[in-house]
């Protein structure tokens, strides 16, 4: 919601102090069901304002703008799980198949972003790359059970699954997690972390 306000027209904001000192802009309104609402943005990506109607606090319009209300309150939204869902399958895949340039383009090419293997630590997308790239065995055997997805708004989710493989004719199970963040750009992998079960 906050990203879609800041879209709006200057005509819409109308800046505003606080005592806490934040700045920001509030915006007038009515919700679908025509109540008056005021909505307050500030900069540190709060927002307060009046309760959106139980009967429609999934759309709040403002002066002919129609914006869909996408806060942390939403959790899994259908449409958001089976859009993650259908990307991760798509990573798992690459993974199989050690397609470097479709792992690549999920994960987000950031210095902040953390990969924990089995036995790497790998910070920022250069050392993600460096290390698929450089994988003895690339092609991964595996089977994957109890994927869950998880999400957030529409813009946030987490991906967990187990997972088993023979390696070397040993048995190993193991789990993994993934943070992935919508950006404008699409969503990305931002955080994860495989670790195999002890034997």
């Amino acid at each position: 919601m906050l990203r879609q306000l800041l879209l709006l027209s200057e005509t819409l904001r109308e800046q505003v102090g606080e005592p806490q000192g934040r700045t920001g802009f509030s915006v007038s309104g009515v919700v679908a069901c025509g109540k008056p609402l005021r909505v307050y943005v500030y900069l540190d990506n709060l927002f307060l304002g009046s309760p959106l109607c139980s009967e429609c606090n999934y759309v709040l319009r403002i002066n002919n703008y129609e914006l869909e209300r996408s806060d942390m309150t939403t959790v899994n939204d259908p449409t958001v799980v089976t859009e993650v869902t259908d990307l991760y399958l798509k990573y798992e895949e690459a993974l199989c198949n050690n397609n470097l340039e479709v792992m690549d383009s999920l994960f987000w090419d950031g210095a902040e972003v953390v990969r924990f293997g089995i036995t790497e630590n790998l910070y920022g997308g250069d050392e993600i790359r460096k290390f698929r790239a450089s994988r003895p065995s690339p092609k991964i055997e595996r089977e994957i059970s109890n994927l869950k997805v998880v999400t957030f708004g529409k813009d946030a989710a987490t991906v967990t699954l187990e997972f088993y493989r023979n390696i070397n004719g040993v048995e190993r199970f193991g789990r993994q997690s993934q943070t992935w963040y919508r950006f404008t750009e699409g969503w990305k992998v931002v955080s994860a972390h495989v670790s195999l079960l002890p034997v």
